[in-house]
């Protein structure tokens, strides 16, 4: 039988794949086979922060919709007959469509409800309802009306808590018991309304743990901001924690909660696939016995400063890891109580371990034991401590990064006295990454010696202490340094031109030394590091009667990055693909871009010429045309900024 090319199943699903939401639900109403056709795909992804969920959920009796939230009682709701209706409509369409659901993102209270009841009973043996393969939940935090405070935590002069409330029977018993969980404490609030929440926050709270458990093809789950009045988990209790559920197609949670480490490996009895953990915990402590090695988790990061031996037992517990994140690793005497030494030495053979920690007390101490060690992310000053330990016990090292990459560098604020950065480009041949832009490279250390990373690929970090001229001295400059002049030179004259000698000299060094890495991709030699908050009590002038800021200049002791300063010496560096050059004091004009252009065709991106981002600033005409002809000559190459414009009030 003939059939049109619009009605085989197979091509509409090709079509879904590539349509929007927006197009999804127009296609739907096409006809009852587009219908059953689209209707997979339109459920497929749920996120109800989206413009249409959020239209019905304001409609909805949410307690995070009302503009009133916590002052209304729940038989006050349920005498909203209107809200009411909308809430069951909202609980049908789910039990009706649920099961085409795989990635779900929820912020209301009701859509938890909803998703959770249109899910099957846990044991039920049953395949309908929700199906997910990922589960975010960032439950929206509402405040009541002012001034009254909700807090965990008993302010002064407020209402106490009440006692411990009789709360409803479980909504699924045997799996979730009261007894598992601690109710949340409120204070400031009336006896009534205490109680009201904390009865929410038992029914959201059983709801939660039901929609996680009664997924177990869930692979990805996610738990941002809970709501206040949630019930958390005892230690050492819940379903997790008493065996009650497995969750074998789990491999990533992010935001899980423990009160010490001993839940993680609870968790993974439960979740032994999981290859990537993200937990918070209040206290270090190891299971007694300690547990089998685990052989499957590949990224770990545990929110709690550890001790040298706790780094080394966690290794030697999870010897695949290739990523762990921790705040500090401090010094054992830094800890009221000292942890005993690891009863597990880690394997020398982590050969793609990958350390991001904030304070480190000493490097030495670490890295002593991960000879294999590869990457590093750190928050804070290169040191030289940790230079010289990573050349030292690091042979193979590979990539140094700096966490929290700055949104402001304010250099009023000066430089370090001594900035070891240049010694590991000097001492480290295996390096590829060098990732800081708030890091320095002074150029009397970089002509100094020659560096070891030829195989460096990636280079962010600003190159100062050039003796770049003044505008007064480079017009000496360029008055007798034209061909044929036999003035004799004043005294001022003689100066600017040694000064402009060493300059080149300079640049020229630095060139050559930049060319050398021919394996080069990204080059970041700048940051937009003028202070946004000079807007508050920066000097204000008129333009055609536009009120602007008068910011500070680019850095001044920086590359020229012009062809008269030797530019073209980077004419090696054919795999460029991200040049950088934000508050450089650079001498660009067209003939450079043109220059760049031709001698770098894989360039994608360029930090430099892009709009300015900073509040009350004067367009700047010339660096606007800058941008615009470099776009005529590769129209493939993105224009953009390093700079956050954050909302800094």
């Amino acid at each position: 039988m003939h059939q049109e090319l619009t009605e085989i199943p197979e091509i509409l699903a090709h079509i879904a794949r590539y349509s929007s939401p927006q197009d999804l639900f127009a296609c739907v109403q096409v006809s009852f086979q587009w219908h059953q056709s689209f209707i997979p795909s339109l459920w497929h992804t749920i996120d109800d922060t989206t413009q249409s969920w959020s239209n019905i959920l304001w409609q909805i009796g949410d307690p995070s919709a009302r503009s009133t939230p916590w002052s209304d009682s729940l038989e006050d709701k349920a005498k909203d007959s209107d809200k009411n209706k909308d809430r069951d409509w909202l609980l049908q369409v789910f039990r009706k469509h649920a099961r085409h659901i795989r990635n779900l993102t929820i912020h209301w209270p009701t859509v938890l409800e909803a998703a959770s009841l249109a899910s099957p009973l846990i044991d039920s043996g049953s395949s309908d309802g929700l199906a997910l393969r990922s589960l975010t939940t960032a439950m929206r935090n509402p405040q009541p009306p002012r001034p009254v405070v909700i807090s965990v935590t008993r302010p002064p002069a407020m209402a106490p808590a009440v006692a411990p409330t009789r709360v409803s029977p479980p909504l699924f018993p045997g799996f979730v018991e009261e007894d598992d969980f601690t109710q949340p404490r409120i204070f400031g609030l009336s006896v009534e309304l205490q109680r009201g929440l904390v009865e929410s926050g038992w029914v959201w709270t059983q709801h939660f743990w039901h929609l996680v458990f009664s997924n177990p093809s869930l692979e990805r789950l996610i738990v941002g901001t809970m709501l206040k009045v949630e019930w958390s988990c005892k230690p050492g209790r819940g379903p997790m924690n008493q065996g009650r559920i497995l969750m074998k197609n789990l491999r990533e949670v992010q935001g899980w909660g423990f009160h010490d480490t001993t839940g993680i490996w609870r968790f993974l009895r439960a979740a032994p696939n999981v290859e990537s953990l993200s937990v918070d915990c209040y206290e270090y402590k190891l299971p007694d016995p300690l547990p089998a090695v685990n052989l499957t988790l590949r990224h770990l990061r545990v929110d709690i400063p550890m001790t040298v031996w706790n780094l080394l037992t966690i290794l030697g517990l999870f010897p695949c890891l290739t990523s762990l994140v921790l705040p500090s690793i401090v010094d054992q005497q830094q800890l009221e109580e000292l942890t005993p030494p690891p009863r597990i030495t880690p394997l020398a053979s982590m050969t793609q371990l990958c350390l991001d920690v904030g304070f480190v007390g000493n490097w030495d101490s670490v890295l002593l034991h991960l000879p294999e060690l590869r990457e590093l992310t750190h928050n804070g000053n290169f040191r030289m401590s940790m230079i010289t330990a990573i050349t030292t016990y690091c042979p193979r090292f590979q990539a140094l990064r700096r966490r929290n990459q700055p949104w402001l560098i304010d250099e009023q604020r000066g430089r370090l006295v001594y900035e070891p950065t240049n010694e590991l480009l000097v001492a480290s041949s295996s390096l590829r990454v060098l990732d800081s832009i708030r890091n320095i490279l002074r150029v009397d250390d970089v002509l100094r010696q020659p560096w070891a990373c030829m195989g460096l690929e990636w280079l962010c970090c600003w190159i100062v202490g050039i003796e770049r001229l003044t505008v007064s001295e480079q017009a000496l400059v360029d008055r007798v340094l034209v061909p044929g002049y036999t003035g004799a030179l004043t005294a001022d004259e003689t100066v600017a031109v040694e000064k402009f000698h060493r300059c080149s000299t300079q640049q020229h060094g630095v060139y050559d030394r930049l060319a050398g890495l021919v394996k080069l991709k990204h080059l970041d030699l700048g940051f937009e590091n003028r202070n946004p908050m000079t807007q508050d009590n920066g000097e204000r002038y008129e333009v055609d009667g536009e009120e602007y800021v008068r910011y500070a200049g680019p850095t001044f002791d920086t590359l020229e990055l012009s062809l008269a300063s030797g530019l073209d010496r980077l004419g090696a560096l054919k795999d460029l693909e991200m040049i950088g050059f934000e508050c450089v004091n650079h001498r660009i004009r067209k003939r450079e871009l043109e220059w760049m252009a031709k001698a770098w065709p894989k360039l994608k991106s360029m930090y430099g010429l892009d709009k300015e981002r900073l509040p009350m600033i004067e367009p700047d005409q010339e660096r606007a045309a800058l941008r615009e002809y470099f776009r005529l000559l590769r129209p493939d190459v993105n224009h953009d900024s390093s700079f956050e414009n954050i909302d800094i009030a």
